[in-house]
């Protein structure tokens, strides 16, 4: 039987854990409790959007191993215009510029978007998928 796959929530790294300092204490830690799987978003840490990815990109967390998975940048409103092609593109750009990465393991979509065609959210998703973005999608919403 294989192990559990244990991941660590980062939507307190920005918030908890401000500094590079910090979060690179928090990443000795994880590592020594054999966790080497980070959870992100573009919106984390609540109080400072962003920050979790910028503290995770300026440790160079996955160049020590750990495994990224972001979620795309859905938070304003009702989700409507979020995962537009634009939209998709400019959080996914953003979520690797700030990672410092080129790439990331599974990309959640976090919230629908009830106004933009699944269709043109999917394609541009694929498009994604296909430039070697990201490895797996993962989406309760599409």
């Amino acid at each position: 039987m294989s192990r559990p796959n244990t991941l660590f929530g980062g939507a307190m790294i920005g918030t908890s854990f401000t500094t590079p300092e910090q979060v690179q204490d928090l990443l000795d830690l994880l590592k020594t409790l054999g966790i080497d799987r980070i959870d992100t978003a573009a919106r984390y840490s609540p109080t400072a959007p962003g920050s979790s990815e910028r503290l995770l990109g300026e440790t160079r967390a996955a160049e020590q191993g750990f495994t990224i998975d972001t979620k795309f940048n859905t938070a304003s409103g009702d989700g409507a215009g979020t995962l537009t092609a634009a939209a998709i593109e400019k959080s996914l750009q953003g979520s690797l510029s700030r990672l410092q990465m080129t790439k990331v393991n599974i990309l959640h979509l976090h919230r629908p978007d009830p106004q933009t065609p699944v269709v043109e959210q999917a394609a541009e998703i694929h498009r994604h998928y296909l430039a070697g973005r990201f490895d797996k999608l993962f989406s309760s919403v599409l």
